[in-house]
């Protein structure tokens, strides 16, 4: 469990936080909708800032004030109290409590914490001047990274930690470590904390500037001269912008999601936590799709969700359920002020059910904590809620009432939180002819890093990404649903897109528990081979890829890669590469049957992203299979997938006249360099 601390002393914050500087929806402005991404506080000068978690630190100019400095933490442990957290970014940190007027850092005087950044800088560079015999040599603002404060806007920010060229190594600060002084006064202070989101990786554009609001053009959803079908055009691309909001959270609901989960916050009051916050009452209701989109981003369900909790005197399952309109405003539930009535501790919701086919089952995974169904006698994390055969209850309009335990303010005002759910409806057996990974499972904006890197034979970089990213997915042979981790991975000429189970949240029968397994890390990884040892006779620019060398850096030794030639019927070779337990041609074992890649070069890569096809061409397109062929042998047979693109269009579901938005292949043909991009698969009969 990760050590969470607050992030100044509590004192320090001198008035209670308005509406205009918490995290959250701003009045609109001339043409635009507003909304604030970080919390700003009014703080008293010379305020200690403190790491929030452990992390690598980085500091860089502020570019609206010469005189203050941000500061980047990287979190150690990639997800905090449940939640995915990519970076703490801190504004309003006084430069020269950090860097002197010659560039060099300071020395820690009393009035610093004993653990603090400036006397980790110090130890470091003594000791390096031991080292190379360089007495009297003062550290400059290099060792905090502030040299990349000139880097384009564009440049992610991960890339100054695992991919920054310059050989920098990041400080690591312990949680609570004193890592500058705020300048306070006028210059308010400000935190973000950035979620991983695939499509909006922090870049430096929102690392150096004062403030973090996000705009958006307003639009008129029921313009009267527009028909249904550009109604719901309009509506799905505003919804898909807004959903900005999305890779931030409330910091007063991070730390109140710590204290729902019986994290201690050091530094932080435990009679009256949060006082100062606006938002210290607003739980909020996160509900994701399986592609970490908000839960109804195409119009599938209706908008509508309930909550509640209990009456005065009341007991049981509650009926008295508000229903609310979860997109009203913005995409996410924000329940402020709401009073508990009685002893329980619960806050209840009821979601609705997928409009076009109500009898699916729904499945529920929970991030942030435990939550009751009404039909389960104890806590879980996953469940499958609706329209589940073991259960007497069938729904027709809503999930079965589910309720998520909410710490208590003095007044009986419910903390803040961060309920954060994902609802999912895999795809039934049938539709899985196709392999997973060519069913939409890989969005073609997914980002990393390394895009743009020059990697040599034997490099790779990888980009792993949190499950709330990633489909939730049914395996047909067992009947168990996983939830699953994403990522992306370059090497010197290729692409590989991978996906490997994580925890199963659902089983139809008693099974063997799975054990998830980090099968990739992110960074940047490098392993030597001889070019010798592989047979690549006749290859132009022959090239060792990622999948190839994947193996010998893991701690699952007993798997051999197989190159096998085989006829497709036409006497034409192919040739496959297989990865097989030694010993036994077709044997494998659970982590790689769980885990689905492909691989394509660069260039059909980079042609891939840049396909403008379809109606909504700044929507993330899927890969998909296209035109496929099967030709069997008496031991084998070969499959031939040409590779297309799913993209968003408008639908109308026929049974009932309900308008949504599908993914239909691309009316655009795939073609890469005058030829179709294809897959071959083997499988063995």
């Amino acid at each position: 469990m990760a050590n969470v601390s607050f992030f100044t002393e509590e004192g320090s914050i001198t008035s209670n936080q308005s509406a205009t500087e918490a995290f959250g929806p701003l009045p609109d402005s001339g043409n635009s909708e507003n909304y604030n991404l970080e919390n700003r506080f009014v703080i008293s000068a010379d305020a200690p800032a403190y790491a929030i978690t452990k992390g690598l630190l980085i500091a860089i100019a502020n570019s609206e004030n010469v005189n203050l400095l941000n500061l980047i933490l990287l979190p150690i442990n990639s997800v905090t109290a449940g939640m995915p957290i990519k970076f703490f970014i801190y504004r309003g940190i006084r430069k020269t409590s950090l860097i002197n007027s010659n560039n060099t850092i300071p020395v820690a005087d009393g009035t610093w914490a004993p653990d603090n950044i400036l006397k980790i800088i110090k130890d470091l560079q003594d000791k390096k001047n031991i080292e190379d015999s360089t007495p009297g040599v003062v550290a400059t603002s290099d060792s905090l990274g502030y040299q990349f404060s000139n880097l384009p806007d564009t440049t992610y920010l991960e890339k100054l930690y695992y991919n920054n060229g310059e050989g920098f190594q990041p400080l690591i600060v312990n949680s609570g470590c004193q890592i500058g002084k705020f300048n306070g006064g006028t210059n308010l202070a400000g935190i973000t904390v950035a979620m991983e989101f695939i499509g909006k990786a922090p870049k430096l554009s929102i690392a150096n500037k004062g403030t973090h609001v996000f705009s958006i053009q307003k639009v008129d959803l029921n313009n009267p001269s527009l028909n249904p079908k550009e109604q719901m055009e309009l509506a799905f691309k505003n919804r898909f912008e807004k959903e900005e909001i999305l890779s931030c959270i409330d910091l007063a609901a991070f730390y109140g999601a710590c204290i729902n989960q019986k994290i201690r916050i050091s530094g932080l009051s435990d009679t009256t936590p949060l006082q100062r916050f606006y938002g210290k009452d607003i739980v909020y209701v996160d509900i994701r799709d399986d592609y970490g989109f908000s839960f109804n981003h195409f119009f599938k369900f209706q908008d509508e969700v309930q909550y509640t909790v209990l009456p005065s005197g009341g007991s049981g399952t509650p009926t008295n359920f508000t229903v609310t309109d979860y997109y009203q405003t913005w995409p996410i539930l924000r329940v402020k002020g709401m009073q508990y009535n009685t002893a329980k501790d619960y806050l209840w919701l009821k979601l609705p059910l997928y409009k076009l086919k109500l009898d699916s089952p729904f499945y529920l995974c929970s991030f942030t904590g435990y939550f009751y169904s009404v039909y389960e006698k104890s806590t879980q994390n996953y469940g499958l809620i609706a329209n589940d055969t073991e259960k007497t209850t069938i729904n027709f309009d809503d999930t079965e009432p589910i309720r998520f335990w909410n710490w208590r303010h003095n007044d009986n005002s419910l903390g803040a939180n961060y309920i954060f759910i994902k609802v999912s409806y895999p795809p039934e057996p049938s539709a899985q002819e196709v392999s997973r990974e060519l069913r939409d499972l890989f969005r073609v904006n997914i980002e990393s890093f390394f895009s743009d890197t020059v990697l040599t034979d034997g490099e790779f970089g990888v980009k792993n990404y949190d499950s709330i990213n990633a489909p939730i997915t049914r395996d047909s042979s067992t009947g168990q649903v996983y939830t699953s981790v994403i990522g992306i991975v370059y090497d010197k000429e290729h692409v590989t897109l991978y996906t490997y189970r994580e925890n199963i949240i659902y089983s139809e029968s008693e099974v063997d528990e799975y054990f998830s397994y980090p099968i990739f890390k992110t960074g940047l990884y490098t392993k030597e081979y001889a070019i010798e040892d592989y047979d690549l006779a006749g290859v132009t620019n022959p090239n060792i890829g990622f999948l190839s060398l994947w193996r010998n850096r893991q701690i699952i030794d007993n798997q051999t890669i197989r190159k096998l030639t085989v006829n497709n019927g036409d006497d034409v070779a192919t040739e496959v590469l297989t990865l097989n337990l030694d010993g036994d041609f077709l044997e494998s074992d659970d982590v790689v049957n769980g885990l689905e890649v492909i691989t394509l070069t660069r260039s059909e890569f980079a042609y891939l992203q840049n396909v403008q096809a379809g109606d909504f061409p700044g929507h993330p397109n899927f890969i998909r299979s296209g035109e496929t062929s099967i030709k069997t042998e008496d031991t084998y047979s070969l499959t031939e997938i040409k590779l297309t693109l799913g993209v968003p269009a408008v639908l109308e579901d026929v049974p009932s006249g309900a308008l949504y938005v599908g993914i239909e292949d691309s009316p655009v043909s795939i073609v890469h360099n005058g030829n179709p991009i294809k897959f071959t698969a083997i499988d063995f009969l």
